[in-house]
């Protein structure tokens, strides 16, 4: 499943995994954008399964994830 924010974010899910390419919510909720700061995460990876409210950032822990879906999501774009 691939998700387009109102502010032209991009996330993709697949199984568990949700990857937002991107910081901030793309949408209402602030901020709506973030520039990460260096040696931040420049995007969000969650797994929902065991993290349903999206509270624990993943994307730095699992770039293996991270990799496959932004192939994914690069190949549907």
């Amino acid at each position: 499943m691939v998700h387009h924010s109102m502010q032209g974010m991009f996330a993709v899910r697949h199984g568990p995994w949700k990857l937002v390419a991107g910081r901030g919510s793309g949408g209402f909720s602030e901020p709506v954008r973030y520039e990460p700061e260096p040696g931040e995460p420049e995007g969000q990876l969650y797994n929902l399964d065991e993290d349903p409210g999206e509270e624990v950032n993943l994307y730095a822990d699992r770039p293996d994830i991270v990799e496959t879906l932004m192939e994914t999501l690069d190949a549907i774009r």
